[in-house]
């Protein structure tokens, strides 16, 4: 639901959301103990995915850049 509703508040397209989405649940399944091959690809997509998303949030709402 949290990555869902990216796409009303900084208005990322469906297809943006879900990579964060997967890799959430991915890492659920790993919280519960099931072996997990996350590839590099993934790491990177995820890491560069999570700075557009502070980037977008960022520009949206300045002021919490100072803090």
């Amino acid at each position: 639901m949290v990555f869902q509703c990216l796409a009303h508040t900084v208005e990322w397209e469906a297809n943006r959301w879900r990579r964060l989405d997967d890799i959430h649940r991915l890492r659920n399944h790993f919280d519960y103990g099931d072996i997990i091959d996350v590839s590099e690809a993934q790491v990177e997509t995820t890491i560069a995915d999570a700075q557009a998303l502070l980037d977008d949030v960022l520009h949206l709402f300045p002021a919490l850049e100072s803090e």
